[in-house]
């Protein structure tokens, strides 16, 4: 190969200058040797980019999120409060129904026994008595029976049209 290689330097420029001889292997392991180091290189600079866009998409997304969640807080903040307000509200306004509606349990069964005594009654002068009882007034002597029955719950019934007017 020295041979050749004195030759092509003594005649350059000449028409019939020998030039060195290279095998093929060697020329395909050169252009083989460049192909890859352009590819890698090639490849290297691909994926810088697409880490790059990624780093970049990324923090977008970060960005919106945490926006999107200072959004939410501003806007769900007093709508919570409002609405606890409300439950609350309505929790204290049942637990006063309540209330009221345990009470008027308690009036009611203790009126309860009455009504059954005076359901078993069995004259019209056991009720007109019973019903004076209730009241608290006196059947005048003078005053014959079914006149003081009539009198009585005609006050039982004003009494109780009262109470239904007082209560909520």
């Amino acid at each position: 190969m020295s041979e050749d290689w004195w030759m092509a330097k003594e005649f350059q420029g000449c028409v019939g200058a020998r030039i060195p001889r290279v095998t093929t292997f060697e020329v395909c392991n050169i252009v083989l040797n460049v192909v890859v180091a352009v590819l890698v290189i090639g490849y290297g600079i691909w994926l810088r980019n697409v880490f790059k866009h990624q780093i970049e998409a990324k923090d977008a997304t970060i960005e919106t999120k945490d926006a999107e969640i200072s959004r939410l807080r501003g806007e769900t903040a007093p709508a919570i409060a409002a609405a606890y307000a409300a439950m609350r509200q309505h929790a204290d306004q049942m637990t006063s129904d309540v209330a009221t509606m345990k009470q008027q349990e308690v009036e009611r069964s203790k009126v309860l026994p009455r009504i059954l005594a005076f359901i078993e009654l069995k004259t019209l002068g056991d009720i007109a008595d019973h019903m004076m009882s209730l009241t608290g007034k006196t059947i005048p002597p003078a005053m014959p029976l079914d006149t003081a029955f009539l009198e009585t719950f005609k006050y039982v019934m004003d009494q109780a049209e009262h109470r239904r007017e007082l209560s909520p």
